[in-house]
């Protein structure tokens, strides 16, 4: 600015529209190692199963979600495996009327979150104060459990009476502001 100018009024910064936004009648699918999911027939018929799937019938969105735990030296390299494994699918998918996106969750075992995973909730429509502190609490619940798994190395059997993590050793981002997806159980 010069000398006797006046500096032009700053107009409030719009947020960034999500993933999410637009729609309101998500669907949500969790495939569990003992509850696993079948992708959603209507949106393209496959016996892939990704770790979540999100979708709209609304936008006509879908949202792939793969999560891994690795080692610190290998998020680029889990990150990349992803990629490459459901690149056909979401081709497959975005050929029809739909639009996918894979979105890709690394985590460290001693509780580095990859730079991929910031972006991924931010990708989803989450704000940055509260996509930052959900990475701060991805990381210690990481941590924890791997410290867990590292002093019952020598146990011949799991305890699973203790928790390793509570609601009560950590606080939670406040999700309040955001429409959490719906759950359903099984395809439609």
């Amino acid at each position: 600015m010069r000398a006797g100018q006046s500096r032009p009024p700053t107009l409030p910064k719009q947020p960034k529209e999500g993933l999410l936004t637009r729609a309101n009648d998500w669907n949500l699918l969790v495939d569990y190692e003992n509850n696993k999911i079948v992708f959603p027939p209507h949106i393209y018929p496959t016996s892939e199963r990704p770790d979540i799937v999100i979708w709209s019938r609304m936008s006509r969105k879908v949202i792939l979600l793969e999560l891994t735990c690795c080692a610190e030296e290998g998020v680029k390299a889990a990150q990349l495996r992803k990629q490459v494994r459901y690149h056909e699918l979401v081709e497959n998918i975005n050929a029809t009327n739909w639009n996918a996106s894979l979105l890709t969750i690394e985590v460290g075992a001693r509780g580095l979150i990859g730079n991929g995973t910031f972006r991924a909730f931010t990708k989803l429509g989450l704000p940055p104060q509260t996509t930052t502190s959900l990475c701060k609490t991805l990381s210690v619940v990481v941590a924890r459990c791997s410290y867990a798994i590292c002093l019952a190395q020598d146990s011949t059997a799991w305890s699973h009476n203790k928790d390793l993590v509570s609601a009560d050793s950590f606080s939670l981002p406040d999700t309040s502001a955001t429409q959490p997806p719906t759950e359903t159980k099984g395809s439609e």
